[in-house]
């Protein structure tokens, strides 16, 4: 049987033990085989079974490979800290649609930078503070924008729209913002055991 991974997730609960088996890559496609306690069976009897996650169009992550085969050889908890989220449930996720332009000299611009990365941090995110304030993936080139008297400062999605604004007007610098549709990334983010990763669909298969 093959269901949707994250519909499994919703209605099953992960129990131990749970042993990885085996892991396989062909192209952009990652499948896990599991052996353990049979959760995913409504009314289980308890019998040891199997059961294979499958991720396919795996891109922008890592996976943790040595973490990985420590499991693989002691851990019959593996599936623990397993976790599977749509990006479109993740506000810092959505579409960075709203493009922010000052009128005036940044006259703080690390403080800004640093609200934008704590939040980031807080929050888990796997983007950082650079992939959304212009240039400031070098902080002197990131001063050098913001010291002048006009300049696109970010390109960010709601949740950060709210947080660059009001330090903006925290410290009086005239902007406006300019939102453009962008469609939602309706990829998949999928955490675990030193891994964390997106993918395009994930499948559960077991008998």
């Amino acid at each position: 049987m093959q269901v949707p991974l994250i519909d499994l997730l919703k209605t099953a609960e992960v129990a131990h033990p749970s042993v990885l088996e085996s892991l396989t890559f062909e192209g952009t496609m990652l499948s896990m085989r599991f052996r353990g306690w049979p959760w995913w069976k409504p009314g289980t009897s308890g019998v040891e079974s199997t059961i294979a996650f499958v991720f396919e169009e795996i891109s922008q992550g890592s996976i943790g490979l040595p973490v990985l085969y420590a499991s693989y050889l002691q851990n019959d908890e593996v599936l623990e800290d397993f976790a599977l989220c749509p990006l479109a449930e993740l506000p810092w996720a959505a579409p960075a649609e709203h493009a922010i332009y000052c009128a005036a000299p940044l006259p703080e611009p690390l403080a800004l930078f640093a609200l934008v990365h704590d939040y980031l941090a807080k929050v888990g995110a796997d983007y950082r503070a650079e992939d959304f304030l212009n240039g400031a993936d070098v902080l002197e080139k990131f001063g050098e924008i913001t010291a002048s008297a006009s300049y696109l400062v970010a390109t960010v999605p709601d949740v950060l729209r709210s947080i660059v604004c009001h330090e903006l007007d925290r410290q009086n610098v005239r902007y406006n913002v300019i939102t453009h549709e962008l469609q939602q990334d309706t990829r998949i983010r999928v955490q675990f055991v030193g891994t964390s990763f997106l993918c395009a669909r994930a499948f559960a298969h077991f008998d």
